[in-house]
């Protein structure tokens, strides 16, 4: 009886040490915004850069309805303030579809604000395709405005 329960154990084991395991970003290691926010004056380079922007995508890379809030901000964020250093066109397809399918209006109006910030041309030709049958006013206005300015 004792050698039927350690497989079982150690089964059990690893279904909870696994999980933490395959969603760890980056072994050891603090977030990168959390180490801009806290070393904001330091120079980074390229490839802290390239991290940062994936840790970014990996934020809005879930699926609709599950997007936070905070992770749009600093997609927000980062892209207008720095903006040159990033490539976050790998967000373009997650944000389009929080745009078009969240049910939170406010949550669609800070995917478009990222979108803007990243500048795509691509997904702000496929805003403009899609604005005249959006639903929501405010929604629609905001992306009337940002559109605007984009092409301007």
């Amino acid at each position: 009886m004792k050698n039927r329960k350690l497989p079982l154990f150690a089964l059990a084991l690893m279904l909870f040490i696994m999980p933490a395991a395959a969603q760890t970003l980056v072994a050891d290691s603090e977030p990168y915004v959390n180490q801009y926010i806290t070393n904001a004056t330091e120079e980074y380079g390229p490839r802290w850069w390239d991290a940062l922007a994936s840790e970014l995508v990996l934020g809005v890379a879930r699926p609709v309805g599950e997007v936070e809030e905070t992770a749009l901000q600093n997609v927000i964020f980062f892209a207008e303030v720095h903006g040159k250093r990033l490539d976050l066109k790998s967000a373009v397809p997650y944000l389009l579809a929080i745009y078009r399918d969240d049910e939170r209006e406010g949550t669609r109006i800070m995917a478009l604000a990222a979108l803007h910030a990243i500048g795509n041309r691509a997904a702000m030709k496929d805003l403009r395709e899609g604005v005249a049958l959006e639903a929501s006013p405010r929604v629609k206005r905001l992306t009337v405005a940002a559109l605007a300015e984009y092409f301007h």
